[in-house]
This record gives C-alpha cells, sequence and structure tokens, in this order.
C-alpha cells in the first residue's frame, strides 16, 4: 500500500478505533469503493471472515426494531 492510500485511511479512521465492530463493518462497506477492502479490515482489526459474513446476513432483529421505532417517532 502507497503512504497516500495509508494516510487517506487513517483520516476517515481517527475515531474509527471507539466504535463497535458494526460501525466498522459499515464504514468498510461506505468506503470500499475508494480504498481497498483488505487494507481496511486489517486497519480496523476486523477478520475477513466476520466481515464477509456481516456483509452477507441481513439486517439484525434488534436493528430492524431500531428502526421501527425512530420512524414511528
Amino acid at each position: 500500500m502507497d503512504t497516500g492510500t495509508e494516510r487517506n485511511i487513517l483520516k476517515k479512521a481517527i475515531a474509527i478505533f471507539l466504535w463497535e465492530r458494526q460501525e466498522k463493518y459499515r464504514s468498510i462497506k461506505h468506503h470500499g469503493f475508494r480504498f481497498p477492502v483488505g487494507e481496511m479490515r486489517k486497519m480496523y482489526k476486523v477478520s475477513k471472515r466476520g466481515y464477509y459474513n456481516w456483509l452477507g446476513r441481513g439486517p439484525s432483529k434488534r436493528w430492524s426494531e431500531n428502526k421501527a421505532i425512530t420512524a414511528a417517532v
């Protein structure tokens, strides 16, 4: 990975080290078009298997319930 790419990933990652795993996965998915997914996974310290399993699953029951409650308010 070149220095410019690493610097750009770090700019996005300042607060990410405090994020929960799901937020890290969402960030990788969102920025995957711009940065190498493998490099972001290493940076956020998430496993390849965990990320791709998450990517293949649908939204969790709790997330769906929270979304419904937020929409109702």
